[in-house]
């Protein structure tokens, strides 16, 4: 595929985001659970319209995700799973997502210990193994509604800020 046609896909996914349309597996029980003791900003970064942010995953592996606000899941992408040493195995629960167009993509998804942005985390988190942006270097996939979700979300463009709140 043509740089421009991945780029546009790219695009299409963010700008619509991963839809959860039907489980392919059974979601183990015992949810995620939201650790935010009081408001936290981080810098985020803009480029061709796409807001980018830095997490850090189980701990210590840092990545430049996709703030989708649209996406109902978080997606990481395969090498960077790898690097965390999270296996997907053939009981690995599947699920079929929709992205823009109607185009359904299934993908594994994996249980990261702890999802990290800023002060925010998300513990005991399930996420999607996708190579979202296959030609772009740098960018380890999107931050979806799962974990957003959890905080009150203010998107500042103009102070390159992102503030993450507590929702109690």
């Amino acid at each position: 595929m043509g740089r421009h046609v991945i780029l546009l896909l790219v695009i299409a996914f963010v700008g619509a985001g991963c839809v959860l349309s039907k489980p392919l597996a059974t979601v183990p029980s015992g949810g995620p659970r939201a650790v935010l003791e009081a408001p936290t900003r981080v810098r985020i970064r803009i480029v061709q319209n796409i807001t980018l942010v830095q997490a850090t995953l189980n701990r210590d592996h840092l990545a430049t995700l996709i703030v989708d606000t649209g996406a109902q899941s978080t997606v990481i992408t395969p090498s960077l799973v790898k690097k965390l040493g999270v296996v997907i195995s053939a009981d690995s629960p599947r699920r079929e997502v929709s992205v823009v167009g109607g185009h359904k993509v299934e993908m594994p998804f994996v249980k990261l210990a702890v999802l990290r942005v800023g002060d925010a985390r998300v513990e005991d988190i399930e996420v999607g193994v996708l190579d979202v942006t296959p030609t772009s270097k740098g960018i380890h996939g999107l931050l979806g509604a799962d974990f957003l979700q959890q905080f009150r979300l203010t998107l500042d463009r103009s102070e390159s800020m992102m503030r993450l709140e507590p929702l109690r």
